[in-house]
């Protein structure tokens, strides 16, 4: 979701945005670029995280911030679509609360379009309406336009240090008392 030197100011990243809200133990797997689905060699994809997570024997709550880049690699003509990559995840997580964190930029055309964001959310609203234990939260509903850098995809320090604060109140609000 983003990295230390995005947000300055400790007490404002995630993990203390976490704390905050009463989350005692949080695991951080923040890595630019990263889909449920493709990766580089050297990399691991969202999935590959997850079940690294599981087989360490992690239970708990999830926090899914992917999409920007599933919706765009679908968008160019991956052949896994949309509803199969947020399954694949989903088929990982089990019953465990999850939240997962729509996507949105600000881009007019091409893969990484405002529109191509619309698309997965709406996938992954409907996908997920079958899950009791998951939620959403609309970040693309909060999201200014001033907190993008110069590409409509990527956020500078404003829009990261906000995502982080959002985050977790949605967390807090989507799954009152832990």
């Amino acid at each position: 979701m983003m990295k230390e030197y995005y947000v300055k100011d400790p007490d404002q990243r995630l993990d203390a945005q976490y704390a905050q809200i009463g989350v005692e133990q949080s695991w951080l797997e923040l890595f630019g670029g990263r889909s449920l689905v493709e990766h580089r060699a050297e990399n691991e994809n969202g999935v590959m995280v997850a079940e690294r997570l599981r087989e360490a024997g992690f239970k708990g709550c999830w926090v899914i911030g992917l999409g920007t880049c599933d919706a765009a690699n679908v968008t160019k003509g991956s052949n896994v679509d949309r509803v199969e990559r947020i399954e694949r995840l989903m088929a990982i997580i089990g019953d465990e609360p999850v939240l997962w964190i729509d996507a949105v930029t600000k881009v007019e055309e091409g893969y990484w379009s405002a529109a191509s964001m619309q698309v997965w959310n709406d996938e992954l609203a409907t996908t997920l309406s079958r899950y009791p234990n998951a939620r959403i939260y609309r970040w693309s509903q909060d999201m200014q336009d001033d907190w993008y850098v110069k590409d409509g995809i990527h956020y500078n320090s404003k829009g990261y240090t906000a995502r982080a604060a959002m985050v977790a109140e949605a967390l807090a609000a989507a799954f009152p008392g832990g």
